[in-house]
C-alpha cells in the first residue's frame, strides 16, 4: 500500500462523512478499510464479516491500515449503516484516484493491448434467478453441441 497508494490514508480522509460527529465511534478510514477487507477476502454476507475479521490479528492489521487506535471491530450493520450513508460519487473519486496513481506511475503499462489499457468487466453470476425474474433481465440457456 505504502509502494502504490502513498496518499490512500489521507483520500479516505477526504470521502464525505454524512455521520453526526457526536455520535462517531469508528473513523471513516477504518470502516472504509474494513469494507474493503471485505470485498477482498469476498466475504458473501454481513454475518460473515464479523467472522472472518473477527480476530486480534484482523483488528491489529485493519487498525495499521487505517491508522486508527480501535480497541474492537466495528459490527457489520455499522459497517453497512457507514457504507450506506456514503455518497457514490465520493468513492467514485477514490475509485478514480487510485486508477489515476497506478496510471501515473505505469504499473500497469504491462497490460496494455496495442497502446491502450483494457477494460474487463464481468458482473455475470452476480443475481441468480431459478425462473425469468422479469421481461427486462437476461436468461441464460444451456449451450447444445
Amino acid at each position: 500500500m505504502a509502494h502504490f497508494f502513498p496518499e490512500l490514508s489521507l483520500w479516505l480522509k477526504q470521502t464525505q462523512d454524512r455521520r453526526d460527529p457526536e455520535l462517531i465511534t469508528y473513523p471513516r478510514q477504518f470502516l472504509l478499510w474494513m469494507g474493503l477487507m471485505a470485498f477482498v477476502l469476498k466475504v458473501g454476507s454481513r454475518r460473515q464479516v464479523r467472522f472472518e475479521l473477527d480476530s486480534p490479528a484482523a483488528l491489529a492489521n485493519l487498525n495499521r491500515l487505517a491508522r486508527a487506535e480501535q480497541e474492537a471491530m466495528a459490527h457489520s450493520d455499522t459497517l453497512n449503516n457507514y457504507l450506506g450513508g456514503v455518497p457514490p460519487a465520493s468513492l467514485v473519486k477514490l475509485r478514480r484516484q487510485m486508477i489515476h496513481r497506478l496510471v501515473r506511475m505505469k504499473a500497469l503499462d504491462h497490460g496494455r493491448l496495442f497502446g491502450h489499457f483494457l477494460v474487463v468487466i464481468d458482473a455475470t453470476g452476480q443475481l441468480h434467478f431459478r425462473k425469468r425474474h422479469c421481461p427486462h433481465c437476461l436468461f441464460m440457456t444451456a449451450s447444445t453441441g
